[in-house]
């Protein structure tokens, strides 16, 4: 086996922009450009080197298992709490043990959790966790106006994005139950 066969040349071409970059960061590093490209070609075959976009779903779907192992976490410990006691956690416990929402991308985007309560048809303030229950279409109305004047005067601040597309869309079902 020859020089030739054991050490490959290898050739091709690259836009006029690339070029340029290549040849600045060899004149950093005090190298020719060939040697930075084999570097980048040598890496990448190694899996040193990642696209970006790959790096970005890989860290949003290890995210993504760490919150549904701490909500499963919370789940796991509401109901041991109600096998152990014969009743449901208290509202103001159940705050402190629910998992955060996670700060992604250097923004606060949070998930929202809904008010609204369909297997027992009523609303339930996230906050302060007050019950907005209803009998008929009337009341069921007047409750929704209640809802947006209690998040404004209670808690001072205004619906988030999860509350209002609840309020846009939700209709008169049926009366609450009594739990």
């Amino acid at each position: 086996m020859n020089y030739n066969d054991k050490h490959p040349t290898i050739s091709f071409r690259i836009d006029r922009n690339e070029k340029l970059l290549l040849d600045k960061d060899a004149e950093k590093k005090n190298t020719v450009p060939t040697e930075i490209a084999k570097e980048i070609i040598v890496k990448f075959y190694k899996g040193e080197l990642i696209n970006k976009k790959d790096d970005h779903q890989l860290e949003l779907i290890k995210l993504k298992i760490e919150k549904l192992k701490l909500e499963n976490k919370y789940l796991t410990i509401k109901c041991d709490f109600a096998e152990n006691f014969h009743a449901p956690i208290s509202h103001s416990a159940s705050i402190h043990l629910k998992p955060k929402p996670m700060i992604i991308n250097e923004t606060q985007t949070e998930e929202f959790q809904s008010p609204y309560d369909a297997s027992n048809h009523r609303l339930q303030c996230v906050d302060c966790g007050i019950l907005f229950n209803w009998y008929s279409k009337d009341e069921f109305n007047s409750q929704l106006q209640k809802f947006q004047r209690h998040l404004s005067e209670n808690h001072k601040r205004k619906m988030n994005d999860t509350e209002k597309e609840v309020i846009t869309y939700l209709s008169y079902e049926g009366a609450s139950s009594k739990i």
